[in-house]
């Protein structure tokens, strides 16, 4: 035998409402990132939609484009550079041994250019350097590096 149980009711407020604050939600993707994903480089938009916008980088491949599923989502609703594939435009990889960063071209329609040259073929990134994709530009600054590593003792 089954019976219905109802939920109780709220209780109804004895004085004037409590503030509400508003909280900002993204997708999964965009939770802090933790000891065992560092960031280790940002990209930041230097022109185009988002300009001023630090994008985080973290280990092994960071897969840029417009889709809300990219480790680099360039995705700003109706004000998003259309020019720009939703997904893998083109791909940022830090590599932990060599402790370097390399960009390339992925699926983009679109040419991805670095300092203003067509990118033809993986190339290691220099902090400074500007990636070009679609009408934006974003500047690249390493953290890990040479000098640096999360991992080092």
């Amino acid at each position: 035998m089954t019976r219905r149980i109802d939920p109780p009711e709220a209780p109804s407020p004895s004085g004037p409402a409590a503030p509400r604050h508003t909280r900002m939600v993204g997708p999964a993707g965009d939770a802090p990132r933790g000891a065992s994903d560092p960031v280790v480089g940002w990209l930041v938009i230097v022109d185009g939609p988002g300009k001023g916008t630090a994008l985080e980088l973290g280990y092994g491949e960071n897969p840029l484009g417009r889709g809300g599923g990219m480790r680099i989502s360039l995705d700003f609703g109706a004000a998003s550079d259309t020019a720009i594939t939703a997904e893998r435009h083109a791909v940022v990889t830090y590599y932990t041994r060599e402790r370097l960063f390399r960009v390339r071209h992925d699926l983009g329609l679109n040419p991805t250019h670095l300092n203003d040259r067509p990118l033809l073929q993986p190339t290691e990134l220099n902090a400074g350097d500007c990636i070009e994709v679609g009408r934006t530009r974003l500047r690249f600054v390493p953290l890990c590096g040479p000098d640096f590593e999360w991992s080092a003792d």
